[in-house]
């Protein structure tokens, strides 16, 4: 690479208005242990890869400045398996052309924290195990782990990529938390989870939007999502879209009786435990669809919930086939 930081505890800095165009690829690379590099520049490969790479060490830090702009045809922030506890902060613009804006494959911490632009025809969060690992040794395999994800920007993937791909791909990874409070756009998917294809379940433990999704969460085969907190729905019209597995529990954000979470699910798999999200202003009334696309089977218990939030109790009512509106008396 052009820019390499092999050494340690050391902060560098792309200056704006300096640019770094590799076009064999791999422009800069981390391989010390807690470096930061902070970018205001720009870094372009043209049409080569890894604008950005962690190739080796650990706690190593990348911060995208608003000016700071990182552009590749594939792969434009790139980690693997010999990297670990690495960061990505954005707050500039991050694309490629082709697929894998940022890439992690087979690393344990990661944290990411978009609030500017990442963009790209193709996955724009690739996170998956070291692939070709797994598949010769199930099992033992190094895998991607400890994944925080925080979005108050938008990350936007320009092409349609429904079927097995999403916006943000979890690929036989485990993701602690993903949090969007700006604009994730899949076109197809918004997020796809799934197994890697030899044992590894892609899982995340708590996913929490109260910001727009547009696209379907898929949680495909053996992808799974223990909690869910949903804020889009009503106000815009937009419901939430799910398909297959359907998250353990599924909490619904309720700010006013024209303003509150919607679930709509197909081809819906397993139960749900459904709840009110706490934050919640409940008052007296119908909640229109709160969750469609469910029988009563698919409610843990096979029963139609119903609880209390503050001063009011709620009850879900099966206003017509598998549409349910959720009832307030307070």
């Amino acid at each position: 690479g052009d820019f390499q930081m092999t050494g340690n505890n050391t902060t560098h800095t792309l200056n704006s208005g300096v640019t770094i165009n590799d076009t064999n690829g791999s422009a800069t690379r981390f391989s010390g242990n807690s470096n930061i590099f902070n970018v205001f520049g720009t870094i372009t490969t043209g049409s080569s890869d890894y604008g950005v790479q962690f190739q080796s060490g650990s706690n190593n830090t990348v911060n995208v400045k608003s000016s700071g702009s990182v552009s590749t045809r594939h792969d434009a922030v790139n980690a693997g398996s010999d990297a670990s506890d690495i960061t990505i902060n954005n707050e500039g613009t991050i694309s490629t052309s082709g697929v894998r804006t940022i890439s992690v494959t087979g690393v344990a911490n990661v944290t990411i924290s978009n609030s500017g632009t990442i963009s790209g025809p193709e996955e724009q969060i690739s996170l998956s195990d070291e692939s070709g690992g797994c598949m010769m040794m199930p099992g033992n395999c190094d895998s991607t782990t400890g994944v925080v994800i925080t979005n108050s920007g938008t990350i936007d993937s320009t092409g349609n990529i429904a079927g097995s791909n999403g916006a943000i791909k979890v690929l036989g990874a485990t993701v602690t938390s993903i949090t969007n409070t700006g604009n994730i756009n899949g076109t197809g998917n918004s997020i796809y989870i799934r197994d890697n294809g030899s044992g590894t379940d892609g899982t995340i433990a708590t996913l929490t939007n109260t910001g727009t999704m547009e696209g379907t969460i898929k949680a495909h085969l053996d992808g799974f999502v223990t909690t869910l907190i949903n804020d889009q729905g009503k106000e815009n019209s937009n419901p939430l879209a799910w398909d297959t597995n359907i998250p353990t529990n599924t909490q619904i954000k309720i700010n006013s009786i024209s303003d509150f979470g919607q679930l709509a699910v197909s081809n819906v798999n397993g139960t749900t435990i459904f709840s009110i999200a706490s934050g919640s202003s409940l008052v007296n009334g119908t909640y229109q669809n709160v969750i469609t696309g469910v029988a009563v089977s698919n409610f843990t218990g096979s029963e139609a919930p119903s609880g209390t939030y503050g001063d009011c109790t709620w009850s879900l009512n099966n206003s017509s086939g598998n549409n349910w509106d959720l009832v307030a008396s307070c």
